[in-house]
């Protein structure tokens, strides 16, 4: 039985953020304000940043269950979908997975 909820975000004119209205709204003109694209040039998607998420936590050992109750997954569906990013597998690409999330280096510049 599901209670009442509050809500954690609004638009501007009070109503509910939906997901369109928050793509549309806040994600798209972000990634286009900070000329973020993916590997094809196109702007990554909300489930992208979930995917995103989801690894970095697994990752960094974030235990499964925990995880999936954030992102409303059981645990069951996340093994079925991150099962390369865990327990002896995380050993063996942590390092690659590392490099993937990392930020990058600023160049060094001569001082001229």
């Amino acid at each position: 039985k599901r209670g009442t909820a509050q809500a954690l975000f609004w638009t501007p004119g009070q109503g509910l953020l939906s997901r369109n209205s928050f793509n549309r709204s806040v994600w798209k003109p972000t990634l286009r304000n900070l000329d973020i694209k993916d590997e094809e040039g196109n702007l990554p998607t909300f489930h992208d940043l979930r995917h995103t998420f989801i690894s970095t936590c697994l990752q960094n050992g974030i235990p499964e269950h925990t995880v999936a109750a954030w992102v409303g997954d059981s645990v069951e569906q996340l093994r079925r979908t991150y099962s390369h990013l865990l327990r002896d597998h995380a050993d063996t690409h942590g390092a690659t997975a590392a490099r993937l999330t990392a930020r990058p280096t600023p160049p060094v510049r001569d001082a001229a």
